[in-house]
């Protein structure tokens, strides 16, 4: 967890602010691995970092977390902003042309996504792998109804 986002978390906690965390996985990646080359497999992590850059603000955190997966930490954003923001953001990867050694490549992405008002009663750091662990089940829920979804895990007080 970088210093910056202990920051966030903690001006949410002091200022009882909202704060998303999105948990976002390419899907089929592991399927990818057998067809593409690794450089290859580098720029479409490049591709989908830079499509959801394109959508986020300056004071929100994307995180590669390694295995095609983004931790997206949206500070001050209510869960149904974020619901809002993560359909755009998957809109926009399955509309973008990837064409990777002449083979035409549609990407999904199935997304795990929680929103709180922080706890004063937890430290920091016990926090946030709650965000991460709860993110996590989100995320895996999606993939088990199938790919290209977004889950929620309900907010919590």
């Amino acid at each position: 967890m970088t210093e910056e986002v202990v920051k966030k978390i903690s001006q949410s906690r002091t200022h009882h602010l909202p704060l998303a965390v999105i948990l976002i996985e390419i899907d089929q990646f592991e399927e990818m691995k057998q067809i593409f080359t690794s450089d290859t497999l580098q720029e479409i992590l490049e591709a989908v970092d830079s499509l959801i850059k394109t959508h986020i603000r300056k004071q929100d955190f994307l995180l590669p977390q390694g295995d095609a997966r983004f931790l997206l930490i949206l500070p001050r954003t209510s869960q149904r902003a974020a619901v809002a923001i993560t359909e755009i953001i998957r809109a926009e990867v399955v509309s973008h042309s990837f064409a990777l050694q002449l083979v035409p490549l549609t990407i999904t992405l199935s997304m795990g996504l929680t929103a709180f008002d922080t706890d004063p009663a937890r430290s920091i750091y016990d926090e946030f792998e709650g965000y991460l662990g709860k993110v996590e089940r989100a995320l895996t829920k999606a993939k088990e109804k199938g790919n290209t979804l977004i889950a929620l895990k309900k907010k919590e007080r």
